[in-house]
């Protein structure tokens, strides 16, 4: 499957993104702009609804703080709260259980598994990620961005 089929199946439904789907695209990473870049526009359309965890924010920020770069910060922060149809999920006690569930069924780290279990709670049909342990993920379809560059 290729970004076009891809966004071509997102079409009027939600997905979940990992962390590394912003920083490709808001830091414009050479590798892989070409196929975030057409997932955001999908979801600043409307064409696709988009849900992250609270995790993404921290993990987005860590890296510019760390720089001192306040203006890619700023970015990250104004992106969070104004994106047009992405909703940043905070844990509630059902996403924290789930993600207890996922950690023990598939052996994955506790960011990863609340990742998921936000995006399952919200009903997304797709996550997408480059993180290679969730690919054995069954509960949702995990897209691997890696394996959209070999398309």
């Amino acid at each position: 499957m290729g970004i076009d089929d891809l966004l071509k199946e997102m079409r009027g439904k939600s997905i979940g993104l990992d962390t590394m789907c912003f920083i490709y695209a808001f830091e414009n990473n050479p590798t892989f702009i070409g196929l975030v870049e057409p997932i955001f526009r999908a979801i600043e359309s409307g064409d696709v609804k988009a849900i992250t965890s609270i995790i993404t924010v921290t993990e987005c920020l860590v890296r510019p703080m760390e720089a001192g770069d306040i203006a890619l910060v700023a970015k990250y922060e104004a992106i969070f709260r104004h994106f047009p149809n992405l909703y940043v999920s905070s844990p509630t006690l059902d996403i924290a259980k789930g993600a207890a569930e996922i950690r023990v069924a598939y052996k994955v780290r506790t960011p990863d598994a609340i990742q998921l279990s936000t995006s399952l709670h919200h009903g997304v049909a797709f996550f997408i990620t480059n993180d290679m342990p969730l690919k054995r993920i069954h509960d949702v379809a995990v897209v691997q961005l890696n394996d959209l560059l070999k398309a």
